[in-house]
């Protein structure tokens, strides 16, 4: 005997849909990082590597592994030098929200005399470190 195929609502198709589309957002986004770190690290004054923040599945527990106590909720995608500074970037699809504890960490990076901001693609990175590489300062945004 055949098995039947369970009807879906058109509930669980629109959660499904999201779902897709948050993964395709995830996987874009880390391209995105990808790029981004590939261009500094090609650089001679540049030096970037991304940060892990969220947490480790462990199948064992059936849940994510606590983070560290000094894991600092907010903290963004990419960090490094440029041009002998500190940088730190939150990178975004265009769609992409930034929470309020990313930008609290921008923000901290910045009053610091770091070089913080958000990207949401590689044109919009390069422009802001080509800036600071010509003059010194953060595009006032």
């Amino acid at each position: 005997m055949a098995a039947r195929k369970k009807k879906t609502t058109s509930k669980k198709k629109a959660t499904t849909a999201k779902q897709r589309l948050a993964n395709r957002d995830k996987e874009l986004e880390k391209n995105i990082e990808n790029t981004i770190l590939d261009w500094i690290n090609l650089r001679p004054r540049g030096f970037a590597f991304k940060v892990n923040t969220v947490g480790i599945y462990d199948a064992s527990i059936g849940g994510y592994r606590k983070t560290g106590k000094y894991t600092l909720k907010g903290t963004s995608d990419i960090l490094g030098l440029w041009h002998d500074k500190f940088l730190a970037i939150e990178v975004k699809t265009a769609r992409g929200r930034v929470s309020a504890e990313q930008k609290a960490f921008i923000d901290k990076v910045k009053s610091q005399g770091g070089i913080a901001f958000v990207a949401r693609s590689l044109d919009e990175a390069i422009k802001h470190l080509e800036y600071f590489a010509r003059h010194g300062s953060m595009i006032v945004s």
